[in-house]
């Protein structure tokens, strides 16, 4: 019986451990997301925009959470922004990531990747309202309403195989009408692929209630 509790206890915890799923990390719209670039480079003409009136760089712009507060007004074509992500991207089935713009305008972009060093490029298409909105200071003036739109990509259309990995996203634009708020790497692509670990404290607690369970149990049986 003994034997038979410990075996027991072992398939509970590596369950608890490989069954671990991520949570999003930001949601916006129909977009689940848990992996916010890390830095970001470019290229940019237009201004700085942000939800207070402070201005930021690309770099602060275009990484980290929230992606949707902050980014760049009025680019033209030719201009650019690159982000990083640390994991990087992986492509498995289904949209990968989702690219966010302020609509004041119709903004169109060319997306590639540092998989076959920017060469192939895909236009995200399938635009959606994600029902956000936001007012943004932009430059030092504003602030002036915006709607959130948001376009989900699947690395396949840029030339990346199955299971590959992408470090680094680039959008550059197309027109003259780009608001870029940012790339975001989706929830359900992040999660099928992260390993958990014991970092987390309520899985711990979790595992050493198991355990405790487990010990007072076989007390019982051998006393």
């Amino acid at each position: 019986m003994r034997r038979i509790l410990i075996n027991i206890l072992i398939v509970l915890c590596f369950a608890i451990l490989v069954g671990r799923s991520v949570s999003a990390q930001e949601t916006i719209g129909p977009f689940a997301i848990s992996q916010a670039p890390v830095s970001a480079t470019g290229s940019l003409g237009g201004v700085w925009g942000n939800v207070v009136n402070s201005p930021v760089t690309i770099n602060e712009a275009f990484s980290g959470f929230s992606i949707i507060d902050d980014g760049w007004i009025n680019i033209v074509a030719n201009d650019f922004f690159e982000v990083t992500f640390n994991p990087p991207v992986i492509n498995l089935a289904g949209p990968d990531i989702v690219v966010f713009d302020a609509r004041y305008d119709s903004g169109d972009y060319a997306l590639s990747t540092s998989y076959d060093g920017f060469t192939a490029s895909w236009a995200p298409a399938g635009w959606v309202d994600t029902g956000e909105v936001r007012s943004y200071y932009y430059g030092g003036t504003g602030p002036a309403q915006a709607n959130i739109w948001g376009a989900s990509v699947d690395l396949s259309n840029v030339g990346v195989p199955d299971g590959a990995s992408v470090s680094a996203i680039r959008l550059t634009a197309t027109n003259s009408s780009c608001d870029p708020l940012g790339v975001g790497a989706l929830n359900a692509q992040i999660a099928a692929r992260e390993i958990p670990t014991l970092s987390s404290a309520g899985l711990i607690a979790l595992m050493v209630f198991i355990s405790a369970t487990a010990v007072f149990i076989i007390r019982r049986r051998t006393a």
